[in-house]
Formats: structure tokens, sequence, C-alpha cells
């Protein structure tokens, strides 16, 4: 049973019961707004499949909740940790663009050591930014 609606519906039609399966685990997640004169942006990249479509995107919200503006990106064929990336140096470039002076990054996964070794040489083919802050 996928635990879909139009599952769910189909079987109370023919008389089934469906019982949905338990959530493997549930971790809570809460926002927190940032300081009032500061703007916080929640990012997300992901692939579909290890490797496969991926996409990233953000959203920038003030200290009261209000989005203040948005952006998604469609990458092609990659892998997720690539559109993670590629989703923050978004937001980098957009700061940039903006006349930001000050940016703060949380980074919530922990980056692949490949990546913390290599990342000057270019491995991923990812553009390069260079800003003075």
């Amino acid at each position: 049973m996928s635990d879909s609606v139009s599952d769910l519906i189909t079987l109370k039609s023919l008389g089934i019961v469906g019982i949905p399966r338990k959530a493997p685990s549930i971790i809570p997640i809460c926002w927190y707004p940032p300081s009032p004169s500061w703007i916080k942006l929640n990012t997300d990249g992901l692939a579909k499949g290890s490797l496969g479509l991926a996409a990233a995107g953000g959203v920038f919200r003030n200290c009261r909740g209000f989005v203040k503006g948005w952006f998604y990106v469609n990458i092609g064929i990659e892998y997720d940790f690539y559109a993670e990336l590629l989703a923050a140096i978004n937001v980098a470039d957009r700061c940039a663009n903006f006349g930001l002076q000050h940016m703060g990054f949380n980074w919530w996964s922990a980056a692949p050591t490949e990546l913390n070794v290599n990342l000057c040489q270019d491995m991923y083919s990812l553009p390069s930014y260079w800003f003075k802050l």
C-alpha cells in the first residue's frame, strides 16, 4: 500500500480497510526568524536518484516571516550535493547583486571530504564566484 489518498479511497470503495504504514521517523523542523535588520534565506537542492534530474531553490524571508523573494533553478542531470552547493552559490551571487555586504552561511549537512580538499580545483565544474565584502 502506498498510502496515497486515491489508494485509500479505492480500498475503501472495495470494502477493504487499509492500514497505513508508520512513518520511519518524524523529525520536527522549526524555522527561526532572523534578527530585525537581517534577511534569512532557506535553500534546498535535490536530485531524483543518486544521479538524476536536479533542481535548487530558495526563499528570502524577513524577521516577520514575510517572503521578500525566491528563486529556483533547473540544473539537469546531476548529483544531489551538486544541487545543494549550486543553491548556496546562487544565493551568494544574488546577495552580491543586491549589494549586500554581509553574508553568513549555515551548512546543514556535512560536505564530502573530496569537496573540502579539492574545491579550489573545481572538480565539480561549478562557476567561479569572487566577492569583495
